[in-house]
């Protein structure tokens, strides 16, 4: 799963994304999820278990953001939040993000949420009022 982080606004910048993977049936349970937090994230190796076998991917990410994860396996969701470093470039416009999750499925229909959303500043001379964007939620479904 990628998010690319385009602001559509010339006067503002992305200064935060957030993605969520949640598993909407009680059957299913998370197994693993990529990447965890890092601290500057330039290139970023993606990999995820399934079933005993590893599969994974590396990719570049400029600018270095800083990804945090938040995992619940209990509640079988993962969040991932990403933000600018202190040093150039301090914003997220035109970032790619990829993160993966893995999960069993007891039941013959499985799926799983993802939500995004960003924060995009604005204000002369230096972006200081944030704006939070409304979540958009992909429902990924498989009947097998």
């Amino acid at each position: 799963m990628w998010a690319r982080c385009t602001s559509t606004d010339p006067l503002g910048v992305i200064s935060e994304v957030t993605v969520k993977h949640a598993l909407p049936y009680s059957a299913d349970e998370l197994i693993d999820h990529s990447p965890g937090d890092i601290y500057s994230a330039g290139s970023v190796g993606v990999s995820v278990d399934v079933g005993g076998v590893s599969f994974g991917y590396s990719y570049e990410l400029s600018g270095n953001p800083r990804i945090y994860c938040n995992e619940n396996y209990t509640s079988d969701v993962v969040e991932w939040q990403m933000l600018p470093r202190l040093v150039s470039p301090v914003y997220l416009d035109n970032k790619v993000f990829k993160s993966a999750t893995s999960w069993a499925s007891t039941a013959t229909y499985a799926g799983t949420d993802i939500t995004f959303n960003s924060t995009t500043n604005y204000g002369a001379p230096n972006l200081q009022y944030p704006v939070v964007g409304t979540p958009k939620t992909v429902q990924v479904r498989y009947d097998y």
